[in-house]
């Protein structure tokens, strides 16, 4: 999915986590359940079961 409009501010946080990615590849960790659970006890407007 491509945007109509860029955010230079978000596609360069993206940008800085994509080449961090590459350059160090196994520091990704899957979701596990306890974050998923911390993570659903806070009032964001994310629905984080479709994460999992």
């Amino acid at each position: 999915m491509v945007a109509e409009e860029g955010d230079p501010a978000l596609d360069a946080f993206l940008g800085f986590i994509e080449a961090d990615i590459k350059m160090h590849p196994e520091g990704l960790q899957a979701l596990n359940g306890g974050l998923h659970d911390r993570l659903k006890a806070y009032p964001l407007a994310v629905n984080f079961n479709a994460l999992v």
